[in-house]
């Protein structure tokens, strides 16, 4: 045995290392029936024209467990096809239904091998199922799983433990309609019914390059790259502490407009969770950065006032509407982009029709009801209120028709660079005064959730879509907190005021659901070791110990799944 053991340490010390870990980590029982009983058959009575499935036999090899994303792992092994909402490569996989039931069987090997824990759910919110990380699920679990899940057209499956951006997948059945033909159960395919000959150009492989893809140019189906920009301030920096109290030396700072809760991190993780599509990550600040960001990723850019505003005299500034009316002049930046403040978050898988249409238009998600009457502007007006009505008046001065009356919702702003340079030379004065108050003022114009999306409208280079979003709010974060279906949301907003920044609950609260929904560092931060949280949390939501935590004595594996 010992020297057995000796000549597979030298022979192949990988191996030996993994062998040992996988042992002692899940006791040997767990990796020696994946070994075992995860053959993978392939399938019978479908023509070869269909992609790449399991082979026959194939074992799922733990070295490719440990070494491999898993998610890219369960493309591997399940045929790869990608595009389900678009013909483009990005996070979804086609799954054959009469496959979901080994599907469901492998990633539940996957998660327990790695020690990541596994999330499964339907993007209405019902079912909602989590497997802890170091624990398996019964016969009996898996079951309910498939039978829940079979139900539905589509579902995400989560491994929210694993770092990086191979950590999410969107998952849409097809089946057979008969020998040829297949169809996408999903309403929002991007081409529903299909002979199987027509499944290599319609849904590529997400390996494949997007311009590479299908005979029939697909390049022109590939989407134009999009950036995401963030404005972001932190009042607990001293160099922003040094700027405000030059420029307001007798005026206190308002704590829930000002203060950083570690939203910026979160968010960016729920983006590259939710959207790995994009191309760059731009942070417009006036602050030091945040310790846990690696300024030096090449996604990564932190901009400076200085950056963009065209007249640095009117700098140091705290006022959102005049950095708002400087987005268009970040360097580097694409033509289409997408703003969000650091509050806001991605919160089921997105894709870029979900911003931009087919014909490169910008999405305006605009409230459901209207507020911006053409009254006059009084002491008592707030300020989101007093910008939007005078740009209302600079629409009616270009289209005397047009009657705009909501405001954007608080959900990502889908925005194009060109466009907003338009509106910079139609309306410069406008732009100037704007950019010149350091406190929101009664000059003020709204540019990205007012202006911007309704002279689209009028001019034909926005349209209007609807969406599922939340405002979070220390009122309702209790609900919120306690919703089983609060996955149906594409859209999550954590709003500041009323209180916000001091109000423990609600910081505890907030910590609580970024701790369980993005627990592990993405690309973009500089520390990728356990949850980084800096905020208040419970023991009661930490969860279980994972495997590097728990005693030696402890059994590694419980045939434990939570019905969220």
């Amino acid at each position: 045995m010992l020297n057995r053991k000796l000549l597979k340490f030298i022979r192949h010390p990988s191996l030996f290392v993994y062998d040992y870990l996988g042992k002692r980590i899940h006791g040997g029982s767990s990796a020696r029936r994946v070994a075992q009983d995860t053959s993978l058959p392939a399938p019978a009575t479908l023509p070869a024209t269909l992609p790449a499935t399991p082979p026959q036999h194939r074992r799922l090899s733990r070295i490719d467990c440990l070494l491999h994303p898993p998610c890219v792992l369960l493309r591997r092994l399940f045929g790869d096809r990608s595009g389900a909402l678009s013909g483009q490569p990005d996070q979804s996989l086609l799954l054959r239904a009469d496959q979901l039931r080994l599907f469901i069987g492998v990633a539940i090997e996957i998660s327990l091998l790695r020690g990541c824990g596994l999330r499964l759910h339907a993007l209405h919110g019902d079912p909602l199922f989590e497997i802890k990380p170091g624990h398996g699920a019964s016969t009996a679990t898996e079951n309910k799983i498939f039978g829940a899940l079979n139900r539905t057209t589509d579902f995400v499956l989560e491994f929210p433990h694993l770092q990086g951006l191979h950590n999410a997948l969107h998952i849409f059945l097809y089946q057979t309609v008969d020998t040829q033909r297949y169809e996408l159960k999903s309403p929002q395919a991007f081409i529903k019914k299909f002979h199987a000959d027509e499944l290599a150009d319609l849904y590529p492989c997400a390996s494949d390059r997007a311009d590479s893809a299908g005979r029939d140019g697909a390049s022109s189906r590939a989407s134009a790259p999009i950036d995401i920009v963030y404005t972001w301030v932190n009042k607990d920096d001293p160099a922003w502490q040094d700027q405000w109290n030059a420029t307001f030396p007798e005026e206190p700072c308002d704590p829930d407009r000002f203060t950083s809760s570690d939203e910026l991190r979160y968010s960016i993780r729920s983006v590259l969770k939710y959207a790995p599509w994009v191309r760059n990550i731009h942070v417009v600040t006036n602050c030091m950065p945040p310790d846990y960001l690696d300024l030096t990723h090449p996604r990564l850019k932190w901009v400076s006032h200085e950056d963009i505003f065209p007249d640095p005299s009117v700098l140091p500034t705290f006022n959102s509407h005049a950095i708002e009316a400087c987005l268009h002049r970040v360097p580097g930046l694409a033509e289409q982009f997408i703003y969000f403040n650091d509050d806001v978050f991605l919160n089921q898988p997105c894709y870029p029709q979900h911003f931009f249409d087919a014909a490169g238009r910008s999405i305006a998600y605009l409230e459901s009801y209207g507020m911006v009457t053409p009254g006059e502007n009084n002491a008592d007006t707030p300020d989101y209120l007093v910008a939007a009505r005078n740009s209302a008046r600079l629409l009616a001065e270009v289209f005397p028709h047009y009657r705009p009356r909501q405001l954007h919702a608080h959900v990502p702003h889908s925005l194009r660079r060109s466009v907003l340079q338009e509106l910079d030379d139609t309306f410069p004065d406008a732009f100037a005064r704007t950019r010149a108050a350091r406190l929101r003022s009664a000059t003020d114009i709204n540019v990205t959730s007012f202006l911007y999306h309704h002279h689209g409208l009028a001019h034909g280079t926005s349209v209007s879509g609807q969406t599922s979003a939340l405002i979070v709010r220390p009122k309702n974060m209790a609900a919120f907190m306690t919703d089983q279906t609060q996955y149906r949301y594409r859209f999550i907003c954590f709003n500041d005021g009323g209180g916000s920044s001091t109000h423990k609950g609600y910081k505890r609260s907030f910590s609580n659901f970024c701790d369980r929904r993005h627990p592990a560092a993405c690309e973009l931060e500089r520390h990728r070791g356990a949850p980084q949280s800096t905020m208040m949390s419970t023991e009661s939501d930490a969860g279980p110990p994972t495997p590097a935590q728990r005693p030696a004595d402890a059994p590694a594996r419980q045939p434990e799944c939570e019905l969220a």
